[in-house]
């Protein structure tokens, strides 16, 4: 089959021009280009040296299925209970206290005279810790690591 090909002055002659340049025959040019043309259409963009190679490609296909499913419906009864909660209140009121000077000022005096006591007390106490752990240091210091033996015995005459 033979098909003609339409080309306007300026198509004709660059390709007369570019097959005279290069030693080239027009129809050799003319089937080469259209076939590298159709075959880009055709695959897409590919190298030039490269050859079209068709692969079986196996694809899973997930198929979503509905399947009816009855909804029971169930009424549901909503009661309404009262509760009734004891709340507690506490209220705070103010209470007059009529108290006697007299028995501040005692009370007072013996509050002073049992702290007086306990201070001294106190101060006693530490006095004798203090000396208790002077004595401790001085048994210490006076101590010696070693012990004495008599010239009789086998041992060395001192231990330590």
């Amino acid at each position: 089959m033979e098909v003609k090909l339409n080309l306007s002055n300026a198509e004709h002659k660059e390709l007369i021009s570019y097959c005279n340049l290069n030693d080239l025959l027009v129809s050799e040019v003319v089937k080469k280009s259209f076939t590298s043309g159709f075959n880009i259409e055709r695959y897409g963009l590919l190298s030039e040296g490269a050859k079209v190679v068709e692969k079986e490609v196996e694809k899973i296909v997930e198929k979503r299925v509905e399947i009816p499913v009855e909804v029971i419906k169930e009424v549901v009864k909503i009661e309404y209970v009262e509760v009734i909660k004891e709340v507690e209140k506490i209220v705070e009121v103010p209470v007059e206290v009529m108290v006697e000077k007299e028995q501040d000022n005692t009370k007072l005096k013996a509050l002073e005279q049992t702290l007086h006591k306990l201070k001294s007390e106190n101060i006693d106490k530490d006095k004798k810790i203090k000396e208790l752990e002077q004595t401790i240091n001085n048994i210490q210091v006076n101590q010696t690591n070693s012990a004495t033996y008599l010239r009789g015995s086998n041992l060395n005459d001192k231990l330590f």
